[in-house]
């Protein structure tokens, strides 16, 4: 016994103290990691995360985490994340042109989103519209 490893003497304790009071083996947790992408980039940006392929921009507002869009590029949802953080007065991953900022402070947080969903949702009619 004293050549017993400490997980082999943990295993062997363990099987002792639970044999006379139950009939059924133990069970063990078995650990769960998330599936590696291979030659993934890895996000560097606020805001953006890579799921199901794709990058995806989401802000968390009041303690709800809103999903802005899903982009074929890490640039892309971060610059649509830039708009919402300044709308929401967080800090950007990227300058805003004068021009947005102008843009984006005529318009309220609702007028935004609404805004934002509908040229998704119209790019993506146009992306099926082009395919054969």
């Amino acid at each position: 016994m004293s050549e017993m490893s400490n997980k082999e003497l943990a295993n062997y304790f363990t099987f002792l103290f639970y044999l006379p009071f139950t009939d059924q083996p133990l069970k063990r947790r078995k650990r769960h990691r998330r599936k590696q992408v291979k030659n993934q980039e890895p996000c560097l940006m606020r805001g953006v995360y890579y799921k199901n392929m794709k990058w995806q921009a989401a802000i968390k507002v009041e303690k709800r985490q809103i999903h802005l869009g899903t982009f074929s590029s890490q640039e892309e949802a971060a610059r649509l994340y830039d708009r919402a953080a300044f709308m929401c007065g967080r800090e950007p991953n990227f300058e805003l042109s004068e021009e947005d900022k102008r843009d984006l402070k005529q318009q309220s947080w609702e007028g935004f989103l609404a805004c934002t969903r509908r040229k998704i949702t119209n790019k993506s009619m146009l992306l099926l519209l082009k395919q054969p």
